[in-house]
């Protein structure tokens, strides 16, 4: 389109002067004549050259409207991404569901259903919820997920005093971790039972893959043991005053 619309101008502009430049040569006038080419002569210079230097001005956005701008097209927007929720989101959603259904327990069978979830939020491969016995003295087993009954039977109480991380969250309140081997694949985080009357037990999670490093999982055996220790708290609460009531009458 440009090269016509500049050809369009250079013939309006040239066609006159080429008329009386053809008269001028015919022998029909002289002084007429030169007259007429005095006149071209002193005519401005608005060659087609200096119009077609003019014309990109003329085409591009700051034309002053004298050419209309290409319409773009329009572009369609894009469509928004739908954005996968990150893994501490779903893994904060499954321990609200997991607090709300440990409030809601009736019976043991129902707490070691919502123990074996417990290990699947946390990816362990297995806990073990210990409880110390009336005087404090050990931590004994009461509890457990992903272990077989001949494993479970090995379980010994621990001495409150033991060189283990199980009896050291027992004795200090504090959660422990005991990181992986670099010939092994798991570790393990203990977290304390703490109650009203202090600690009365702790939580081991055996966890893969380096977890124990990660405070998600760190915050997520807190947690669960804060659950624990609600449930727990009271029932061992309730076997000692069984047994001093016990103790009481036999004296």
């Amino acid at each position: 389109m440009g090269g016509s619309v500049r050809r369009a101008v250079s013939r309006t502009v040239v066609g006159p002067g080429c008329s009386s430049l053809a008269r001028a040569s015919d022998g029909s006038g002289g002084a007429s004549s030169k007259r007429a080419s005095a006149a071209v002569e002193n005519q401005p210079e608005t060659s087609a050259t200096l119009i077609a230097d003019e014309l990109p001005l003329r085409e591009s956005s700051m034309s002053l409207g004298r050419m209309a701008p290409k319409a773009e097209k329009a572009k369609a927007a894009p469509a928004p991404a739908v954005q996968a929720p990150a893994p501490s989101a779903i893994a904060l959603k499954a321990a609200a569901d997991l607090c709300t259904e440990f409030g809601r327990i009736h019976d043991l069978a129902e707490l070691k259903i919502l123990l074996g979830r417990a290990a699947r939020v946390m990816n362990a491969n297995g806990l073990v919820v210990w409880l110390g016995n009336p005087t404090g003295i050990d931590l004994q087993p009461v509890l457990a997920h992903g272990y077989s009954d001949q494993v479970l039977s090995l379980m010994r109480p621990v001495p409150r005093g033991a060189d283990n991380a199980a009896a050291a969250a027992y004795r200090s309140g504090a959660q422990q971790i005991v990181a992986s081997k670099p010939n092994a694949q798991l570790g393990a985080i203990v977290a304390p039972l703490l109650a009203t009357d202090g600690c009365i037990g702790a939580l081991t999670a055996e966890v893969k893959d380096g977890g124990e490093r990660s405070e998600q999982v760190q915050a997520l055996a807190a947690i669960f043991a804060a659950q624990l220790a609600g449930i727990l708290g009271s029932s061992a609460s309730g076997s000692a005053a069984n047994e001093s009531r016990t103790a009481a009458g036999q004296a």
